[in-house]
Order: C-alpha cells, then sequence, then structure tokens
C-alpha cells in the first residue's frame, strides 16, 4: 500500500502500490502535514498515522492539529523479512553506546 495525505482537498488515500487502484480514502479535518507512518499496535494489528494540521482561513482550508490513525486490513500474507548489514547494524550499536 502507498499512503498520500498531503492534498489540497484535505483527503487521506490508500493505494495498492502495483496497481495504482484507489483502495480508500478518508476525509481529514485539514491536509496532512506529515509524512504518514505504519506501526504494530499492542493489539497485533498494523496502523497508519499522520498529522492532520494547519489551515485557516487564509489557507482555505479547516483549522486543526490532530494526529489520526487507521487500523490497516489483516492481510492473508505475512510481510517479507528485512535483513540489516552488519556495518548499519554496528553503526546503530555504537550510535546507542553498546
Amino acid at each position: 500500500m502507498v499512503f498520500i495525505g498531503a492534498t489540497n482537498d484535505s483527503r487521506f488515500r490508500a493505494f495498492d502500490s502495483k496497481t495504482g487502484k484507489r483502495l480508500w480514502e478518508e476525509k481529514l479535518e485539514a491536509s496532512g502535514h506529515t509524512i504518514p507512518i505504519t506501526y504494530m499496535g499492542r493489539d497485533g494489528r498494523q496502523y497508519v498515522a499522520l498529522m492532520a494540521e494547519g489551515g485557516g482561513a487564509f489557507l482555505g482550508g479547516g483549522l486543526s492539529n490532530s494526529l489520526v490513525a487507521f487500523a490497516l486490513p489483516d492481510v492473508s500474507r505475512k510481510p517479507l523479512p528485512v535483513s540489516v548489514t552488519k556495518a548499519v547494524a554496528a553503526a546503530a550499536a555504537a550510535r546507542r553506546g553498546l
């Protein structure tokens, strides 16, 4: 899935990354002003979140300062494992003082 939130119509959209087909959209109080993030909740579900902020009469949109999160639908396939090189892992450990 690919997410777009920084639009003039204050809508947050999800697209299929392979076909480009719009999967869903939701009206926000204001335009998304951050890069959407995803995270795994304590309940085991994956969520996507972004800030809907700014706007007002000057910018022609709604006035808001909200963190908005959506639960993503369950998928039948497991995520692919990600390989981190030893150099990247060592650099991250060094920054943490390990």
